[in-house]
């Protein structure tokens, strides 16, 4: 499992590749002399101040994201980026005996509609998740943090893919590397929901259990028509 630091470092790096353009910076509230009329000394800060992932570090990460409605639908240049990725991680999926029994186009079709459904079906389930947990202002933040993240995210995969395929490890040592490789993007996945979406860590991972869940059942219901 990656550390923080090699987390933070990744994210950090997604965004200065895929997202050219700087969000306008948040001006710093002023600071209140603890000798105000009628405020204790060392008074604590408000609740939001003090929790959910508010490290300026963390939230320097989304900088160069553009997190306006047009910055979100140009997040979504990074499905036709990946899908190029995806083709290869499913030729290394599908059996051949799936291959010949239903046919190269038949399945490619079948695979990009559900490709189009879930990168559709996403959004719009999150759209709920964050109303339901009061981070809808928080919504273009994640999105568009997300959607680019997917590239670096599937590019590992064809990696691990190609490295398992290629007989270059035993097979306990690749599907090794493939746990760790899961569980990196699980990881990271959370760190995302949990800086974007200025949340705590049990709605962050309550956004990666609803991705999960989504992409299983798309997967199955393609599977199943072929």
């Amino acid at each position: 499992m990656p550390s923080a630091g090699v987390t933070h470092s990744t994210f950090r790096s997604a965004a200065k590749l895929f997202s050219c353009r700087p969000a306008p910076s948040v001006t710093a509230l002023p600071k209140r002399s603890a000798t105000s009329p009628g405020e204790p000394p060392n008074s604590a800060p408000p609740e939001g101040l003090r929790t959910r992932g508010s490290s300026r570090r963390d939230r320097s990460a989304l900088s160069c994201f553009d997190r306006s409605l047009d910055g979100f639908w140009r997040s979504f240049r990074a499905a036709i980026i990946a899908y190029p990725l995806y083709l290869m991680l499913l030729t290394m999926r599908v059996s051949i005996a799936e291959w010949e029994r239903s046919g190269g186009l038949h399945i490619v079709t079948v695979e990009t509609i559900a490709y189009v459904i879930a990168w559709t079906a996403f959004p719009l389930a999150i759209l709920t998740v964050t109303r339901w947990i009061d981070r809808a202002h928080r919504f273009f933040d994640f999105m568009v943090a997300y959607n680019w993240s997917q590239v670096p995210q599937s590019a590992l995969f064809v990696l691990v893919g190609l490295e398992s395929e290629s007989g270059v490890l035993a097979a306990p040592a690749a599907q090794a590397v493939e746990v760790a490789a899961a569980i990196a993007v699980l990881v990271y996945e959370w760190f995302i929901a949990r800086v974007a979406l200025d949340a705590t860590a049990s709605a962050a991972a309550f956004v990666v259990f609803v991705d999960l869940v989504l992409g299983a059942l798309i997967s199955h219901v393609a599977s199943s028509l072929y």
